[in-house]
């Protein structure tokens, strides 16, 4: 598979388990477009337990290293590595991840010989890319998707680490201008060396089905359940709507360490037969749920992205969002959504108000959103500047 012309080694600690898994599923969708122009690829993830060790298919092979009895593969795929590694024996299980890695990913650039070295956030896939590349002679890329440079703000050892990996890389990516100008607050890098390029959107899935409104209309969030999505905000912007005898219902999908909490102010708020709490979804289904939903909301504050906003956009829904992190790359307000102050609920229950009752507003958005979204989001687009960018486009 791998005795192409051009290979790419991507390391991640987040890929797809399974068909309908979401983990990493931006990440999939760009190894994909580089299938179909052929640049074979070579993915070295985390094992969890029941998936395969190892993958192929045409341009693709997965390799999931082992790094602890499986039952004890924990570490990845939670969100929540950096929290676990804080404990005694989470930190040795961490140790153990980044020797397998290491080990896995010397033993595959020796045999497949790529190109390149596409590393995939900078802790803990940074590292193991730069260790390759210092000893193996390869060209370091490293995309930084939120967390992993959000977390630097706290942590002067994480800084260092990632100055580290700054001046081995050939070029870094994040995929938002909130996350070039956070990384060049903290002096981490130059300005030429970081570029702006975010992950695709799957406009071959969102955008499909026929836009159809429910009564009474839906609010939609997705969203994991944590301090930085600031549902709470949401909700108490929904009992606004309520107490202005605003008909609607809301349903948010994910979940995380803040369900209980959730649970408690939306009950505390007199909300439970408005709101609801849902469990994720593969995206077939979101796809299929978006369409119906009049608006969909993002609240959250330091977001790297955000692109449950731009599956929303593809797929007919209008989008509000805080003005924050990496939203304000995709709303352009009053053209492409609505922004809001973050945390002002009063704000936010103002501006769904005005998409439940401005029908000329509202369609504006929608249309202006879908064209704008496919412009700048699609897999052929992206796909390309990554190609461009990693220096494996062909030359004529």
């Amino acid at each position: 598979m791998m005795g192409q012309s051009r290979k790419v080694l991507v390391l991640t600690h987040n890929y797809p388990r399974w068909e309908g898994d979401y983990a990493g599923i931006f990440l999939k969708e760009l190894v994909e477009h580089f299938r179909a122009r052929q640049i074979a690829v070579c993915v070295i993830a985390p094992h969890f337990a029941g998936v395969p060790t190892i993958e192929r298919a045409d341009y693709l092979e997965i390799h999931r290293f082992r790094y602890a009895p499986a039952k004890a593969e924990t570490l990845a795929y939670a969100g929540n590595m950096h929290k676990q590694v804080m404990r005694p024996l989470g930190f040795l299980k961490f140790l153990l991840f980044m020797i397998s890695y290491a080990c896995k990913a010397v033993q595959l650039v020796n045999r497949e010989k790529p190109d390149v070295v596409f590393a995939q956030w900078l802790i803990p896939s940074g590292i193991v890319g730069w260790f390759v590349s210092v000893f193996r002679g390869k060209k370091l890329y490293v995309t930084s998707h939120g967390t992993d440079i959000v977390l630097l703000e706290k942590s002067g050892l994480q800084r260092s680490l990632a100055r580290l990996i700054y001046r081995r890389c050939t070029k870094a990516f994040v995929v938002s201008n909130y996350l070039r100008e956070t990384a060049l607050d903290l002096d981490l890098i130059t300005p030429a060396k970081i570029e702006v390029c975010p992950m695709p959107a799957r406009t071959d899935l969102f955008g499909k089905q026929p836009v159809f409104e429910r009564t009474p209309p839906l609010i939609l969030a997705v969203a994991r359940f944590m301090h930085q999505k600031q549902l709470e905000v949401l909700i108490k912007a929904l009992g606004i709507l309520r107490d202005d005898d605003i008909d609607f219902v809301c349903e948010i999908y994910g979940e995380g360490e803040r369900e209980a909490g959730l649970r408690a102010k939306i009950a505390e708020s007199s909300l439970q037969e408005r709101v609801l709490l849902k469990a994720p979804v593969p995206q077939e289904q979101l796809a299929k749920i978006y369409p119906s939903a009049r608006v969909t909301v993002l609240p959250s504050i330091n977001e790297g992205f955000g692109m449950t906003l731009v599956e929303a956009q593809l797929s007919g829904s209008a989008v509000i969002g805080a003005r924050s992190g990496g939203i304000i790359d995709i709303i352009h307000n009053g053209e492409t959504g609505l922004l809001f102050e973050p945390g002002n609920s009063e704000q936010l229950a103002a501006q769904i108000k005005s998409l439940l009752a401005d029908e000329q507003l509202y369609r504006k958005l929608i249309t202006n959103a879908k064209k704008d979204a496919e412009r700048r989001f699609s897999p052929e687009v992206i796909a390309a500047q990554y190609e461009q960018a990693l220096g494996l486009a062909l030359r004529s």
